[in-house]
């Protein structure tokens, strides 16, 4: 038995139109650079070498472009990368110091300061505010994960008195680190 037509070969007799409609959305909504390299990308895909040969000099120019702009900020750990490498430095290091000794102290300040100061030492230009904001904020949410676990109860009083003793015996260490920290960032 010969196969039948599909019903809707209309809908292909109409996909210019469909894309046509599609890109002038994607215009509308996107800024300009990313609508042409994503309407260059689909139509050299969609349609091979005949229009990806015309438009093959606008997506290189993009990327020379986002290599050039790259070069400029120069190279480190962007903002992610801070926010991620001290929080989990300052999680460990916390953490065990709270189930060997009860309470944080030396090694807690320590690596406070080497996370501000590699922070801040390894960022790009552009992420040495989240290097600067980091890692005073992973201290205090891992005091907040630790204390219930090491020596503090879940009574509230009990855990908001360990967190206000372990914040005092850390302050040095936490000004010491966001002055580097922040001398970095207003330096340049």
């Amino acid at each position: 038995m010969p196969r039948q037509p599909r019903a809707d070969h209309s809908a292909q007799l109409n996909a210019p139109r469909t894309l046509n409609m599609a890109i002038t959305l994607l215009r509308k909504a996107l800024p300009l650079n990313v609508t042409y390299a994503w309407e260059d990308a689909f139509m050299s895909s969609r349609f091979g070498s005949q229009v990806g040969s015309q438009v093959g000099s606008q997506v290189t120019s993009l990327k020379a472009r986002a290599d050039a702009q790259r070069a400029a900020l120069g190279p480190g750990l962007t903002a992610p990368g801070i926010a991620a490498l001290p929080s989990a430095l300052l999680f460990l290091l916390i953490g065990i110091e709270i189930l060997i000794r009860d309470h944080v102290g030396i090694i807690s300040g320590l690596a406070i300061l080497v996370a501000n100061g590699g922070g801040s030492w390894l960022a790009r230009r552009d992420a040495r505010r989240a290097a600067a904001i980091t890692p005073p904020l992973a201290a205090l949410i891992s005091l907040l994960i630790w204390l219930p676990i090491g020596p503090s109860t879940l009574s509230i009083t009990r855990l908001s008195i360990d967190l206000v003793s372990a914040l005092a015996s850390l302050a040095p260490y936490l000004l010491l680190g966001a002055a580097f920290s922040w001398f970095r960032v207003y330096r340049n």
